[in-house]
């Protein structure tokens, strides 16, 4: 599929001017991002699209700082119109410290007009706007691959292509139920309360898959998944790099008590047992155990 509007590829300073004219009058934006996150505990950004009326905008983030963009675009009174972007504002949100008012999710929509809750892009594309050939095989490429490729190009301003026209169905029904309070308090909550960027590290060991229910054992598992995803931030490296999840069960299991006990642990990664953090290790464990 090509896209209708052919998009601008910016990927200087010089070219951004244009763009944050057309920001500050703009009644909608929408917006995506492509980023990579491999081998890093935060993700890469390496593109920011950018919709406004008939024009598309993919802005570089490798080669243009996008900090006074970014700023532009949170705080202007235009509705900012994404879909699942939750990993989107986090990003920006780590990187800049801002986040944006006037979110109007269109995922979040779907649910309230009679959708199913986690609705794809591609689904809304095809059920409002009768656009079927959505190819997702770029997906998961790499985006920090330069030059970008046509068909990487291609792939970038879909997303954001049919991001207003779906806003303007959705928008429409969620105002004939009478139920934008109950939208803006959800999307509030899942996406522009300021403490759901502020409680990773405290709530990240809701996301292992455990057994054991008493509430000895969830008090280490809270404990050493905080104590992974603090270094896993400050080294900048996946969580599973640092210590799996077969790791942290195991290590709530049977606290290791000394340096030996630790090292029997098989295939430990050499981020832990090589830093301090093995002793710091020792020392969380000495405490739960």
């Amino acid at each position: 599929m090509t896209p209708i509007m052919s998009p601008i590829l910016i990927t200087n300073q010089k070219t951004l001017p244009t763009l944050m004219d057309e920001i500050q009058i703009a009644k909608t934006i929408s917006l995506d991002t492509e980023f990579l996150r491999r081998d890093t505990y935060y993700a890469k950004l390496a593109l920011l699209q950018i919709a406004i009326k008939d024009t598309i905008y993919l802005v570089d983030t490798l080669t243009v700082d996008v900090r006074n963009l970014w700023n532009a675009i949170a705080t202007t009174k235009a509705v900012k119109i994404i879909h699942s972007g939750r990993q989107d504002i986090e990003i920006m949100h780590h990187m800049f410290g801002i986040l944006p008012n006037n979110i109007f999710d269109t995922q979040i929509a779907a649910g309230f007009c009679g959708l199913r809750a986690e609705t794809s892009y591609a689904e809304l594309c095809s059920t409002i706007c009768n656009i079927e050939d959505m190819d997702k095989k770029l997906q998961s490429c790499n985006w920090t691959r330069r030059p970008l490729t046509p068909e990487m190009i291609n792939y970038a301003a879909i997303d954001v292509q049919y991001l207003e026209q779906i806003y303007t169905h959705l928008q429409r029904i969620i105002i004939e139920q009478h139920c934008e309070d109950a939208f803006a308090e959800k999307t509030y909550n899942l996406l522009q309360d300021t403490n759901i960027y502020t409680r990773i590290v405290q709530n990240s060991w809701k996301k292992i898959k455990y057994y054991k229910k008493d509430e000895k054992f969830i008090a280490k598992l809270k404990a050493v998944c905080a104590f992974r995803e603090e270094a896993a931030q400050i080294m900048d490296i996946p969580r599973r790099f640092f210590l799996t999840d077969d790791h942290v069960i195991g290590i709530c299991n049977n606290p290791p008590i000394n340096e030996e006990s630790l090292l029997r642990i098989r295939d430990l990664s050499t981020y832990l047992i090589k830093s301090e953090y093995k002793h710091k290790l020792l020392t969380l464990c000495s405490t739960i155990s």
